[in-house]
């Protein structure tokens, strides 16, 4: 139920209990935003480092409300949470849609049994980058460097890493720098230079 989740979603995002939802607000909250605020709220809540454990009124509240996950078990049903993702990601929420992606190229919750379909997480990264994401830019660079669900495309990626370093992103900065480093010509190799 959207209205229950809104609900939470209020909850969460102010208190100091979940820094990864800091960046929304709700005075402007759109269906998208709530239905990724809750699917992150479940992924993060099995992260004791999210939550003071001796606060008792936020783990009596996610007792309380969540029916699909047992705080005490540390159960959660990853369906449930890939759906509301998807919805957020289909009403265009960026990021849902990286979230997505990350899940399905390198899913770093390894304390919870998700996953995202490999063609999903390529389609999800590739909207995200092309809406300015400039972590999706990077991510999506990546999967073009490595092959990930495409042919290698060093060109393409070498594109999207330029979108994400010219936005500040490190690590695409040292990507892109590497690329034009291992090319024959002067001006690609002074260009390295500014990345680095």
């Amino acid at each position: 139920n959207l209205t229950n989740a809104e609900k939470w979603y209020v909850y969460a995002a102010s208190s100091e209990h979940n820094p990864s939802l800091y960046s929304f607000s709700y005075k402007n909250s759109k269906n998208g935003q709530a239905l990724y605020a809750l699917a992150t709220l479940y992924l993060h809540s099995f992260n004791y480092r999210y939550f003071d454990v001796n606060d008792s009124n936020i783990i009596n509240l996610l007792v309380r409300k969540s029916k699909m996950w047992s705080f005490a078990k540390l159960e959660v049903n990853a369906s449930y949470i890939i759906n509301l993702l998807v919805r957020a990601a289909e009403e265009g929420n960026i990021s849902a849609q990286r979230e997505l992606a990350i899940i399905g190229y390198k899913n770093p919750y390894v304390y919870i049994n998700i996953s995202v379909d490999s063609k999903e997480a390529f389609k999800w990264a590739k909207e995200a980058a092309e809406n300015g994401d400039t972590d999706s830019q990077y991510l999506f660079a990546l999967m073009h460097k490595e092959g990930y669900c495409t042919k290698v495309n060093i060109p393409e990626a070498e594109k999207w890493f330029f979108h994400a370093a010219k936005s500040g992103h490190t690590e695409a900065q040292k990507n892109l720098a590497s690329i034009l480093l291992c090319k024959s010509d002067t001006k690609s190799h002074l260009e390295a230079i500014q990345w680095l």
